[in-house]
């Protein structure tokens, strides 16, 4: 699984800064095992991670054992590369892992750029949600679009590795502090889903010093489904708060976390 991000600084703090979060946010369980270079047949020069991270609920005593590969591209942007293995916790690495390991490296020496997409996100592709009353910059490629019982515009990435990113708007008029309604949405969440585990959940301020939270949730929809959701809530005048939610696969990690993150620091409201 590959995402395309925005590097601001040098490849080895953006590392640093990422390796932090992915520690908070997972505790403990949370280990980087290797952290090396990484040079293609190309000589393009990245760095290569092997990390641990703990599973909980209905996936105690399991864990992904993640092989990432972070590498620059033009344009202030970095790729990583994801490849991920479910073991038991505790189990040694044996063999068979091992030769994976070597087959991944074997297939990401032959990465090299054809096109350094431009991600940087720019006011003139903001959107303007005039239902909501709010705007967001959207990336180069992504879009918003008309969805059947959907309030507002869905905003949607390009499809990418199997996946469609996108973001989800919902409006809810509330007199509750915004903690609060936080602590009511997580606690229905709970109840609804057994296996439902909280993994982060801290404030969020925008680019307009507008103040939110951001939780981070895993669950498992009715299909089957193992999601990782990403929730930014926003309080709003009259009495309404605003959630926007991002749905990503258990698998893939926290690979899209940061991107999401840069979008929804853009967020503001135009009319409220």
């Amino acid at each position: 699984m590959f995402s395309i991000d925005i590097s601001d600084g040098p490849l080895d703090l953006m590392i640093d800064s990422l390796i932090r979060d992915w520690g908070i946010m997972h505790g403990e369980g949370f280990m980087v095992l290797q952290r090396s270079d990484f040079v293609t047949s190309n000589n393009l020069r990245g760095e290569k991670l092997i990390q641990t991270l703990p599973l909980h609920g209905h996936w105690l005593g399991q864990q992904i054992r993640q092989v990432l590969y972070i590498l620059p591209g033009e344009n202030n942007t970095s790729i990583i590369a994801l490849c991920a293995v479910f073991t038991e916790t505790g189990t040694p690495i044996g063999e068979r892992v091992g030769r994976m390991d070597e087959r991944f490296d074997r297939i990401m020496e032959t990465f090299e750029w054809t096109q350094t997409p431009n991600l940087l996100l720019r006011e003139e592709n903001r959107h303007f949600e005039e239902a909501g009353g709010f705007s967001i910059i959207l990336p180069e490629s992504w879009e918003a679009i008309e969805m059947a019982h959907s309030e507002f515009k869905v905003i949607r990435g390009p499809f990418e590795n199997g996946f469609m990113p996108g973001i989800q708007f919902s409006i809810t008029p509330s007199e509750d502090q915004l903690a609060d309604f936080v602590d009511t949405v997580l606690n229905e969440l709970s109840n609804h889903f057994d296996n439902f585990l909280l993994v982060y959940r801290g404030d969020f301020v925008t680019l307009e010093n507008l103040e939110g939270e951001k939780v981070i949730f895993h669950l498992t929809t009715s299909g089957g489904a193992q999601q990782r959701q990403i929730v930014h809530f926003f309080p709003g005048k009259n009495d309404r708060i605003i959630s926007a939610i991002f749905i990503t696969l258990l698998q893939a990690g926290t690979i899209f976390d940061e991107r999401f993150s840069r979008m929804m620091e853009t967020f503001k409201w135009e009319s409220d």
